[in-house]
């Protein structure tokens, strides 16, 4: 059981963020689904690795939400 304040290491943030990946059988992991049955609070995660996407990164999980996107990329999908 964990206290509230106390530190936490970077490899117990990623391991949740895979265990909750894996409950939910998804590759790609929203904040709002992480929210909703993750041990540790969304702020935390992204304070710790600079941004959501970067954590899942570090976990080894697919990004779920891809923002500053060049316009290069973006023509490319158009086509």
């Amino acid at each position: 059981y964990r206290v509230s304040g106390q530190p936490v290491e970077n490899s117990d943030l990623m391991g949740d963020l895979k265990r909750v990946a894996n409950e939910l059988k998804i590759s790609a992991l929203p904040q709002r689904k992480y929210g909703e049955i993750g041990k540790y609070d969304i702020s935390t995660v992204i304070r710790r690795f600079g941004t959501w996407n970067k954590a899942l990164h570090n976990a080894g999980l697919q990004i779920s939400n891809h923002i500053n996107i060049c316009d290069e990329e973006l023509y490319k999908n158009i086509l």
